[in-house]
């Protein structure tokens, strides 16, 4: 049995939702009104690609600000 499928029964058997994780950015520039704007870039569905991908984002970018979200921003589709 893969370790993806032994991953889903567990989960299953113990009622844990399966999660997704995402990776929003703040835009710093502050527009009067509106705030600072936030926006998804990414997602990932294990917490370690999640890390990996915001590692990622921090070097090409270090001026930018990222972040992990459970919850991703309204325009993003699913």
């Amino acid at each position: 049995m893969s370790k993806n499928k032994i991953q889903f029964l567990h989960n299953l058997k113990h009622k844990k939702e399966m999660r997704k994780y995402y990776i929003n950015y703040t835009d710093n520039n502050y527009t009067p009104h509106i705030g600072y704007g936030v926006e998804t870039i990414d997602e990932s569905d294990t917490l370690d690609g999640a890390q990996y991908l915001l590692s990622e984002y921090r070097m090409s970018d270090p001026t930018g600000k990222y972040k992990i979200s459970s919850k991703p921003t309204q325009c993003w589709e699913y």
